[in-house]
């Protein structure tokens, strides 16, 4: 996950055509506005390496991440997740998980990341704590602590007690959606017929 995506890389090329434009109407010569611009790039090119993904799961093949959501996305929104399958919706885009959503206790549980990406969260958005078995999900308005095998869940400095817990299955951490999207400003609906959870603002 350390390589640059081809819309990221194509937006700081333009950023930097675009500064260099500037700087020399402004007056500054173009070594001095190339110089900046590599500066920039090989920035980007530092923070990226130094955000790995998170151990909690593999990221998907495809991912809608580029990751957190505009404010202005986040106006006409909708994630849904199907039971049983592979491929999950952004919007109208389709994407593919390496699990399945699945139901048990009455509630749906999703992927953590996936579920995280639904809720607009980025990639350095989601932690994973091996010595308290905790997982950390960090967006707007703030942070969700769950811990396996606990029905408690934890919303910046409030408690609240949920009626199942996080699973943890196939080697793979689960989450209950509508605890999770609720706490992140998203309603949550359900699809009886085509049992489908759907994330939406």
């Amino acid at each position: 996950m350390g390589k640059r995506s081809p819309r990221n890389l194509g937006l700081t090329i333009a950023l930097g055509v675009l500064f260099c434009l500037v700087s020399i109407a402004l007056g500054l010569d173009v070594q001095t506005a190339a110089a900046i611009d590599i500066a920039v790039i090989t920035s980007g090119e530092q923070e990226s390496a130094q955000n790995p993904p998170s151990p909690v799961d593999q990221t998907a093949m495809d991912s809608p991440q580029d990751n957190a959501l505009s404010a202005e996305a986040m106006f006409s929104y909708s994630a849904r997740f199907r039971i049983g399958s592979e491929e999950y919706y952004i919007d109208d885009m389709a994407y593919t998980m390496d699990v399945k959503p699945y139901t048990s206790k009455g509630r749906s549980f999703v992927p953590v990341r996936f579920l995280a990406y639904a809720c607009g969260l980025a990639d350095t958005g989601v932690n994973w704590s091996d010595q308290t078995r905790t997982v950390t999900l960090e967006g707007s308005p703030g942070v969700v602590r769950m811990r396996l095998d606990s029905n408690l869940v934890y919303y910046n400095d409030e408690v609240e007690l949920m009626d199942v817990c996080p699973e943890l299955r196939g080697g793979r951490i689960f989450l209950p959606a509508r605890y999770v999207a609720e706490f992140f400003c998203f309603s949550v609906d359900w699809d009886s017929t085509t049992r489908t959870v759907i994330i939406s603002s």
